[in-house]
């Protein structure tokens, strides 16, 4: 057991506080010392782990903090390796971004130009106005810097940088590819101690697992290329919607002796969950006879869509019929979606032949309209609730480093290393809370929804010296990057110091 550093006993180190920070800086680096205050009223209030006492956090206050030679990790004609600091945005209007970071270490000829500045090492104080004005990538004409992934705000670590709009792709479709050569590997502080079951928890082959992880990808993956802006499976448009209304109405109208044979192409569409929809029973429901007489409809069905577009009153009946018939059929397409992408894999599962002290996370995580936090499926929440949520399969590996105390007012506490194998947004964060039930370390967003009793209110927002303990390690990237980049540590571990017992 060991004990990780941390606590009041640092909190006045910058280094350590924030990983990156530093109090040097390159030599040959001349900032501004232009005050941001005289326009700190045009950017949105943000109050980083870094931020001085009076909530210095502009610009030129980071770039007094950091060393360019060390946050710079590697540097080629094509990419850029930055190990973010905690607390700084991607962009946005804020003080600080690091849109705004590189954009000061790498300006553009024409914004050199304009500033009146000669060289990169030579900035005026009207340079770096313009760059605190830049507040998103494309706010720059002919901006060649583009962020190939994403960091949350409070990570800090590894972000990969393309150099234009090319090399951005390919580090794109390399990091979607799922790539076994491509690793992104986390260093996490939780709450608690984190305890593996393997004689309770599921113990997987390593064929089944890949195969189970396989189907689930492509099983989402498939239904993604079906679908076009905010649609789904079993999605149908208006002309759509109108053909599939007359067919519907001359079989209804046509007396025969009995059923049919039903033709293959038929049996095809009755296995499809929109088409088990009976379109006449919803043109009643809606009452659309009151609009449409039955001698109008019998009109209907022998024009085309292009017809019906031009009369103002047919088509608001074929957009409401539309979208009922679309609210109905997203609903059968979730209740079916959503159960085989959770079915695929258990929660929480070991492989065979892997370490001891490794298991895997797997959920579906979606994005909530206008909340911030995002939803984890569960079979037993209210299924309306959840119809208009487009769930995406997530895994995580994790393995267990060291367990341990803080010495402050946290208390026991699991170092790990975290590997998404999908890229879902704060997957690390609410894998560890949600599913294992051990939040990291100052994440206010997931700490409160963990199940982990050692969790404090305080030792939530007081955190490791007011950051989130979450930190991308490691980046290996073939064959874009030649060799396996790595980070600083900025949770080490205290090994002369004894622990409290488990």
């Amino acid at each position: 057991e060991n004990t990780i550093s941390g606590g009041a006993e640092i909190s006045q180190d910058m280094t350590d506080r924030c990983g990156p920070i530093a109090n040097d800086r390159h030599e040959d680096e001349q900032t501004p010392t232009a005050s941001s205050s005289s326009s700190s009223a045009c950017f949105l209030d943000d109050r980083p782990c870094w931020g001085g006492p009076t909530n210095q956090c502009s610009l030129p206050d980071l770039l007094s903090l950091i060393d360019r030679s060390k946050v710079i990790l590697r540097e080629t004609v094509d990419y850029i390796v930055l190990n973010k600091p905690p607390d700084l945005r991607m962009d946005g209007k804020y003080a600080a971004t690091v849109h705004k970071l590189l954009t000061y270490w790498y300006p553009s000829e024409k914004l050199l130009e304009a500033s009146g500045s000669d060289d990169t090492s030579n900035k005026s104080v009207l340079f770096l106005q313009q760059v605190l004005s830049l507040h998103k990538f494309n706010d720059l004409a002919n901006n060649q810097l583009r962020p190939c992934h994403q960091l949350d705000y409070a990570t800090s670590g590894c972000l990969l940088v393309a150099r234009n709009a090319l090399t951005a792709r390919i580090a794109g479709d390399a990091l979607s590819a799922r790539d076994e050569r491509v690793q992104k590997k986390y260093l996490a502080v939780v709450h608690g101690h984190v305890c593996i079951k393997r004689d309770e928890w599921p113990v997987l082959s390593p064929s089944d697992f890949r195969r189970s992880f396989q189907t689930v990808e492509q099983t989402y993956r498939s239904a993604r290329a079906k679908r076009r802006n905010d649609t789904f499976i079993g999605y149908l448009p208006s002309h759509a919607v109108f053909q599939r209304w007359k067919s519907s109405y001359r079989q209804a109208t046509v007396e025969t002796g009995g059923e049919k044979q039903m033709s293959k192409k038929r049996r095809k569409e009755r296995r499809n969950t929109a088409s088990s929809i009976d379109m006449q029973a919803l043109w009643k429901e809606l009452l659309l006879d009151n609009e449409i007489s039955p001698d109008s409809q019998r009109e209907l069905c022998a024009l085309s869509w292009s017809n019906v577009k031009q009369n103002e009153m047919w088509l608001d009946s074929f957009e409401k019929l539309t979208n009922a018939y679309n609210e109905r059929a997203r609903a059968q397409s979730h209740d079916g979606s959503s159960s085989s992408i959770t079915a695929a894999l258990p929660p929480i599962f070991c492989v065979q032949g892997e370490p001891d002290e490794s298991f895997y996370m797997y959920g579906a995580l979606a994005q909530v309209p206008d909340e911030f936090s995002m939803r984890l499926y569960d079979c037993n929440s209210d299924g309306s609730s959840l119809q208009q949520l487009d769930f995406k399969p997530s895994l995580t590996r994790c393995v267990v480093l060291h367990r341990g105390i803080m010495p402050n007012s946290i208390g026991p506490i699991t170092k790990v290393q975290l590997e998404p194998k999908t890229g879902r947004r704060h997957q690390l964060r609410v894998h560890m809370a949600q599913i294992v039930g051990h939040a990291i370390v100052g994440d206010v967003t997931y700490a409160q929804q963990s199940s982990d009793g050692e969790v404090t209110r305080s030792s939530v927002h007081g955190g490791y010296n007011g950051r989130m303990c979450l930190h991308a390690y490691q980046l290996t990237l073939p064959p874009l990057l030649t060799d396996t980049v790595t980070t600083p540590d900025p949770f080490p571990v205290n090994t002369e110091t004894v622990a409290l017992p488990l």
